[in-house]
């Protein structure tokens, strides 16, 4: 993990001085060591530390992707479709990282940041496409492909120019002189690249067979299960029509005119604390250059 190499005999050296310094004692006096590979070594520590936040995170992801891609009904809930868009997400992370890699670009402790950007960024074309796909009004006769075809000409657009802004952003962050920063944008900008790809490719062919097992009234959980006609399985809002829907929630609470009265204050009442602070700084500021 180290950007500055070395072999195996100064890190065993740096190892065994670290240690031995460590475990000395003095009287009145506090020793700290600092080697070559120090900085490496603390900074892995830390991240790796967080590995199960990582993995919290993705957990969590998931859990919003079946909320949102799906509806609260054991046909319409789209459960294995979440899982291919977080492992296509994933694919995307392992093949940026080979081709950032193959152009000599090593790994480094920062690199345990990927899978939050990549995640962040690249989960947002699963939510255009799918509401494109939903916004569409067709009749019954229009085939599933032909339909798809048209989600991904309003979807289109949206996903292409995002990604490729992301992907020249983090791209000219490359050519920095810092090498740990180089190598993790050079990283993040190919595995975003893999994750655009593949969410209009390896999702779109999920998708559709997808919306080929709603058709069917097959079930989204268990695919073996065939429902009624008139029936969407389990439903959470049986007495509904449709189910539920965060948007309508959030649509409520916009037009609330108590919600816009407290949006207000707290807008104002967050920057006049922002301001207060600014102040208390610039003023610290100015009187620590005045006594130096």
């Amino acid at each position: 993990v180290e950007i500055n190499l070395a072999d195996q005999t100064s890190l065993n050296w740096e190892e065994a001085f670290v240690a031995a310094v460590l475990n000395s004692s003095h009287t009145g006096a506090i020793t700290l060591p600092m080697a070559e590979s120090s900085f490496g070594v603390i900074s892995s520590e830390t991240i790796y530390s967080d590995a199960r936040l990582v993995a919290a995170g993705y957990i969590l992801m998931f859990c919003y992707t079946i909320l949102m891609l799906g509806k609260w009904n054991s046909v319409e809930v789209r459960l294995y479709l979440s899982m291919v868009g977080i492992l296509g997400i994933g694919m995307g992370l392992v093949i940026g990282l080979s081709i950032s890699s193959v152009f000599g670009y090593p790994y480094t402790p920062l690199h345990a940041m990927l899978p939050f950007i990549c995640l962040g960024i690249g989960i947002d074309d699963m939510f255009v496409i799918v509401q494109c796909w939903t916004n569409l009004s067709m009749d019954s006769s229009t085939s599933i492909a032909e339909k798809m075809g048209l989600a991904l000409q309003h979807a289109g657009v949206s996903i292409t120019v995002t990604s490729l802004t992301d992907i020249f952003a983090f791209g000219v962050g490359a050519f920095t002189r810092l090498p740990g920063l180089a190598s993790i944008c050079m990283g993040t900008s190919m595995a975003l690249g893999a994750i655009f790809l593949l969410q209009v490719t390896w999702f779109i062919a999920w998708m559709t067979l997808d919306e080929r097992r709603v058709a069917a009234k097959r079930d989204g959980v268990l695919s073996c299960i065939t429902h009624k006609e008139d029936s969407k399985g389990i439903s959470c809002s049986p007495q509904k029509e449709s189910s539920f829907s965060l948007s309508s929630m959030f649509q409520r609470l916009l037009y609330s005119k108590v919600l816009m009265v407290f949006t207000c204050l707290l807008t104002a009442g967050l920057f006049g604390v922002g301001a207060w602070g600014w102040s208390r700084t610039v003023s610290y500021t100015h009187l620590r250059a005045h006594e130096t």
